[in-house]
């Protein structure tokens, strides 16, 4: 039985259940003015809505529908029962601020059973049409609760949308749980943002615990964090991708739009959001479609059609889909068995996992999470997949100029799946285990060749880290560009230290020294010439 088909009768009840759930006010209002309907609304006060109708709350369609119908038949109270039903029902679908409110107080006990489940169930809801104070009372729920266990990842995820919806709160307490997991696969780099930004939107924020992280932050990153956080301030980060770069913004809303529409069962609008983003040429679009196709989700289950979309999303420059079209050739599913091109994109996979999570044992949890759910496969990982583990971790535990050579293959593409972002991880692994050459080759890559259009200075910084240790080439790039304005603001006087440093350690600059030193005056030169003696160096545009 369809909930609509319950509201013919029971709507007049069901406005009278509301009133006796709702704050007093409305009722008292309605004794004072000798309304007629105050009769039938003190019956209805007298309805107290049950578990076991609240229970209908965290039900999906049919399962809902199937529980209805059988509480309906086992009692004698049938328009009672149809009123708090109908109410569920209203509160649904009007506004999503009162379906929050209506949240708390079953997450209370205020006023209405206490009913967590349903509250959680609600203050999603909430979250998802337009209500992120929603999102962070779920998650606090999910991270706090003892006794709503094993909703540890959830939480995450929901905090996280608070956060980038704007509640200061949900920034505040992000950035606290960050820095309070230590300085491990760049905590304390996020958490220090996430402090600054909810500072920046009103929320009063532990001095102790920005000073902690900033303390593990280099001076160059810091200067980059709060040129950040300014442009990010006041704004909904769902149109904005960390650090705030708008052009990856239409995914993320697109994707917001997808994930909604799914989790409350809506495939029409899930489908269109899909196609619409289809037509964009995101590669992204083919990837979900893909999976929906191989889940059987939205659409008749077709291997033969995921395949073709997991395919399209590769061709697209969309890495993500290597797991599941490895996962195809190693079983055989759309496409003919095909084991050493599932080693292939198995290794692609693995490559897609450097740098979080960090170690084997997630990578390895992560994959089982994200393996197809029967009847396709069993949760088992295939052992060529968990021996791609194993040599990223020999790569990353071994000679660090083998992880600086095996990073340059990866970027390139070169006898290896090509994955930028795993290349520019081990290649930030590498100069801090003591390659200034991997610093080096970083710099130019963000600068020159882009996996996102992210402001200069992050090239900028690690050719500078390079310089610093004394790698005279990327002494030479820095002075160059900074006097040609070469992807970065021309600045006379940083490339003129940067020349000097470059000179003293013999490279042959002398001519662009020179050029460069002519558009200085002597005060400039002077200053430069006792900054290159001291090792100062400039990484960032900061005039």
């Amino acid at each position: 039985m369809q909930l609509k088909s319950l509201r013919r009768g029971a709507m007049s009840l069901a406005g009278a259940v509301l009133l006796a759930v709702a704050p007093p006010t409305h009722h008292a209002a309605a004794q004072s003015t000798g309304d007629p309907a105050v009769s039938s609304e003190r019956e209805a006060g007298q309805i107290q809505i049950g578990l076991d109708v609240l229970d209908l709350v965290i039900l999906r369609t049919d399962r809902r529908a199937r529980e209805i119908a059988s509480l309906l038949s086992g009692t004698q109270s049938a328009r009672r029962l149809e009123a708090q039903i109908a109410w569920i029902e209203e509160i649904e679908q009007g506004d999503p601020r009162l379906m929050y409110e209506m949240a708390l107080r079953l997450r209370d006990g205020d006023g209405l059973p206490q009913h967590r489940r349903a509250a959680l169930t609600w203050l999603e809801r909430a979250g998802d049409h337009g209500v992120p104070e929603g999102s962070y009372a779920a998650a606090g729920m999910l991270l706090d609760g003892p006794d709503l266990p094993g909703g540890q990842s959830l939480g995450k995820v929901l905090l996280w949308q608070a956060a980038r919806k704007g509640v200061a709160a949900a920034q505040k307490d992000l950035g606290m749980r960050e820095i309070a997991a230590g300085p491990r696969n760049g905590a304390y780099d996020r958490g220090y943002r996430w402090l600054l930004l909810a500072q920046a939107n009103g929320a009063e924020v532990d001095a102790a615990a920005l000073a902690e992280a900033a303390a593990a932050l280099s001076s160059e990153s810091i200067q980059y964090v709060r040129s950040s956080v300014k442009k990010a301030a006041g704004k909904d980060l769902l149109s904005l991708a960390w650090p705030f770069e708008e052009d990856v913004g239409a995914r993320e809303l697109w994707q917001e739009d997808l994930r909604i529409a799914l989790r409350w069962e809506k495939c029409g609008r899930a489908l269109a959001v899909l196609d619409d983003a289809r037509q964009t040429g995101d590669p992204e679009a083919d990837h979900e479609l893909a999976v929906l196709y191989e889940e059987g989700n939205c659409v008749e289950q077709d291997a033969t059609k995921a395949f073709d979309h997991y395919n399209a999303a590769l061709n697209g420059g969309h890495l993500r889909s290597a797991f599941r079209l490895g996962l195809l050739y190693y079983d055989g599913r759309g496409t003919a068995r095909d084991p050493a091109l599932a080693r292939y994109w198995f290794k692609a996979a693995a490559l897609t996992l450097v740098g979080a999570p960090g170690n084997r044992g997630e990578r390895t949890e992560y994959a089982s999470n994200n393996m197809p759910p029967d009847p396709y496969l069993p949760r088992e990982l295939p052992p060529e997949l968990v021996a791609e583990f194993d040599w990223l971790a020999e790569i990353e535990d071994g000679d660090p100029k083998i992880l600086h050579e095996t990073a340059l293959r990866v970027r390139d593409g070169d006898g290896l799946p090509r994955v930028r972002y795993a290349a520019e991880v081990w290649l930030s692994r590498a100069g801090k285990r003591g390659v200034p050459e991997a610093y080096y080759d970083l710099g130019r890559t963000l600068l020159d060749a882009p996996l996102y259009p992210i402001h200069p200075e992050r090239g900028v910084i690690h050719l500078a880290r390079a310089g610093r240790d004394g790698f005279v080439p990327a002494q030479v790039e820095l002075g160059r560009r900074y006097a040609n304005g070469d992807q970065v603001q021309q600045w006379d006087h940083a490339a003129y230290v940067w020349l000097l440093m470059a000179e003293e350690n013999g490279a042959d600059v002398a001519a662009l020294r020179e050029e460069v030193g002519a558009r200085l005056s002597n005060e400039d030169r002077k200053t430069a010439r006792a900054e290159a003696e001291t090792g100062t160096y400039y990484p960032l545009d900061a005039r």
